[in-house]
C-alpha cells in the first residue's frame, strides 16, 4: 500500500510487504498494513504483485482507523523515477 501526502507524486509512505513476504501455498491468512495517512492525502494505492505462476485471492479489504499507539508497518521509501534528486 503506498499513501500519497501530497499532489508533488513523490512524498509517499509505503508498505509493500518487501520485509515480510508471502511465499508457497498458505490458508486463509490475515495480513495487516498500518501507515499515517494525512487527511490530506490525494491518493491511497493498494495492490498485489505475483512473482512467478501462482494464484491469489483476496476477501474483505478493510480502511480503519486506529489510533496512534498502534505502530506503522512502513518501510524505507523505493527510488522514484517522478523526482530522481530526492536522497532516497
Amino acid at each position: 500500500m503506498t499513501v500519497e501526502r501530497s499532489d508533488q507524486g513523490c512524498d509517499t509512505v509505503d508498505d509493500g510487504m518487501r520485509s515480510r513476504p508471502i511465499r508457497g501455498t498458505t490458508d486463509w491468512t490475515r495480513y495487516e498494513i498500518v501507515l499515517d495517512v494525512p487527511r490530506a492525502a490525494p491518493f491511497i494505492s493498494f495492490g498485489v504483485s505475483l512473482v512467478g505462476g501462482g494464484h491469489v485471492w483476496f476477501d474483505d479489504f478493510r480502511f480503519d482507523a486506529v489510533d496512534a499507539s498502534v505502530p506503522t508497518t512502513e518501510e524505507p521509501p523505493l527510488p522514484c523515477a517522478v523526482c530522481p534528486d530526492l536522497p532516497y
